[in-house]
């Protein structure tokens, strides 16, 4: 009787040890649904103080944690066996991965673009290293926000009014606050997942060194922005646009056929001197993106008589060192002879196409060695359609320059109208042919990203997770035809005011117009032959002094 009771005793400890130690696994171990941890709930908090305190509005469940009960064998939410507390975030950042679509036209289009870029950088490199669960976590959330805000707000402020600086200077407060003491929990918010764990992996970082800086310039030159002219700021905006265009279309070529790594966020270019290792396409897209910051982006700091002009218009891979005419439209060819022809016209063009026709493999983009061979040649012609868009802003920069300085009827009496209107019209062509070309290139692309989705074939360039070069260079041509349209839209409205305006009236020159009229009729005898305009447009009068004033 006693040996029973003895057992039975046993046995009843051994079956309570093993729930305990069940139930203590579940409620301890880090099996089973991840959960944020005690700094992220405090963050949580922080950030929505934060928004508060700069009275910045968003959804009032926006930072908020939720805490849920897991139960591993029943849907029993106080569970005696196997009850433990998890916490999630009630506004998960689940569209992290969406591509938001920039608008060609706004003068903030291109700010909201680099700030939602640095972003999604962030939340992709956090992903890479944690997975799906980062929704969850504040620092994405937050990220998110931002990129929401930038993307749907930002963007479409078409006017510099005091409403919209505003806006900007609540989100330069918010800014110089997370990066300050004076809000209690700031301190706090590095025990929260990628705040600040690396300096590849930092959201502070990122506001640091990329959002603050980028409004921190735009905020302060408010005030000259809305003083420019109505016909010179329509000449700008132009100038502006055809800048950005040149943006997307490097964006579509560094990603639409990029196999060596994921193209995120786009390159920075780099020196001549650092280019080791790249793959030859690479290498050229970053060879045209340093010059293209030397002839294009920076010259808006360089004084006018410091211009070097036959450096102004290199570009070695298309020309060849030639002044030849473009030729920017593609003829398509009969499938019979497609093989014997080519697009190509410079040495430096078939000797780029043959040195990755030898390296890469038209099996690794799905299309048969003929269609990527055209493929690539579609690629390589982009280039010089990039440098013809690059030229006509150029020749429109100056032009803005005029009108700001001297107004648009000392700009209709120097250059004539029919100079104007024809300048516009190139404008129009190299733009029309950037969006083309841009088209035929993903779509022809896509053909060989379908076959590849089809056999199950994983890469970089076609893979089943959120991202790929090949959707990367597809938003990339969607941001491009955006642009595109935006631009087609102003060169129209503002080769009809060409055409249309009125009889020149006096305007009193000063030396500064005269530099920059000067500078551009060089310009434009270099560019004349290049782009076929007619002999009787060449539009400058050579009667008119330089030295005047």
């Amino acid at each position: 009787m006693v040996a029973e009771i003895v057992i039975a005793t046993a046995v009843f400890i051994v079956i309570l040890t093993m729930v305990l130690c069940v139930r203590s696994c579940v409620k301890y171990c880090p099996c089973g649904p991840e959960s944020l941890a005690e700094g992220d709930i405090e963050a949580f908090s922080t950030f929505k103080q934060l928004y508060q305190q700069q009275q910045i509005e968003v959804a009032e469940s926006s930072f908020d944690a939720a805490e849920r009960a897991y139960c591993c064998c029943c849907d029993t939410k106080y569970a005696l066996c196997c009850t433990r507390e998890i916490y999630l975030a009630v506004s998960p950042a689940n569209t992290w991965t969406c591509l938001y679509k920039l608008r060609g036209n706004g003068f903030m289009a291109d700010v909201a673009g680099e700030i939602n870029e640095h972003l999604q950088r962030f939340q992709y490199l956090a992903w890479q290293q944690h997975g799906d669960f980062i929704c969850n976590y504040p620092t994405v959330v937050v990220a998110q926000e931002w990129r929401q805000w930038s993307m749907e707000t930002l963007q479409y402020v078409d006017n510099p009014d005091m409403a919209s600086k505003e806006m900007v200077a609540q989100r330069l407060s918010w800014v110089n606050a997370v990066r300050g003491m004076e809000l209690s929990g700031i301190a706090d918010l590095r025990k929260s997942r990628f705040w600040d764990e690396s300096d590849d992996l930092s959201l502070l970082l990122v506001f640091r060194l990329h959002v603050g800086p980028r409004l921190q310039h735009v905020y302060d030159c408010w005030e000259s922005i809305s003083l420019q002219q109505v016909y010179g700021e329509r000449l700008r905006q132009i100038f502006l646009l055809m800048k950005q265009l040149v943006k997307h279309m490097l964006r579509l070529l560094e990603t639409i056929m990029s196999q060596s790594e994921l193209r995120v966020s786009t390159w920075s270019p780099r020196g001549t001197n650092n280019l080791q290792g790249l793959p030859s396409l690479a290498l050229q897209i970053h060879k045209m993106s340093h010059l293209l910051k030397e002839q294009l982006f920076e010259q808006a700091s360089t004084r006018t008589s410091e211009f070097d002009l036959e450096h102004l218009i290199a570009n070695p891979l298309a020309r060849a060192g030639e002044n030849l005419a473009y030729q920017l439209h593609i003829v398509e060819h009969r499938a019979d002879d497609a093989a014997k022809q080519t697009l190509l016209e410079t040495p430096a063009e078939i000797g780029l196409r043959d040195e990755i026709l030898q390296n890469a493999q038209a099996s690794s983009f799905g299309l048969q060695d003929a269609a990527f061979t055209r493929l690539l040649e579609r690629v390589i012609f982009y280039f010089r359609t990039i440098d013809a868009v690059k030229e006509m802003a150029l020749l429109l920069r100056f032009q803005a320059r005029f009108a700001q300085l001297g107004g648009q009827l000392f700009l209709t009496r120097e250059l004539r109208r029919e100079h104007c209107a024809e300048t516009l019209e190139a404008a129009l062509r190299a733009v029309h042919a950037a969006d083309n070309q841009a088209k035929s290139i993903t779509y022809a692309a896509q053909a060989g990203w379908e076959n590849l989705r089809r056999k199950g074939w994983k890469s970089l360039w076609s893979d089943s997770g959120p991202l790929d070069n090949f959707r990367l260079g597809l938003h990339a041509q969607g941001d491009l035809s955006n642009a595109a349209h935006e631009l087609k839209a102003v060169l129209h409205d503002l080769l009809t005011r060409a055409t249309g305006a009125v009889g020149p009236g006096e305007v009193d020159l000063k030396k500064e117009i005269d530099a920059e009229l000067a500078c551009y009729k060089a310009l434009w005898k270099l560019l004349q032959p290049r782009h076929k305009f007619a002999e009787s447009t060449q539009g400058v009068d050579e009667d008119v002094a330089l030295d005047l004033g």
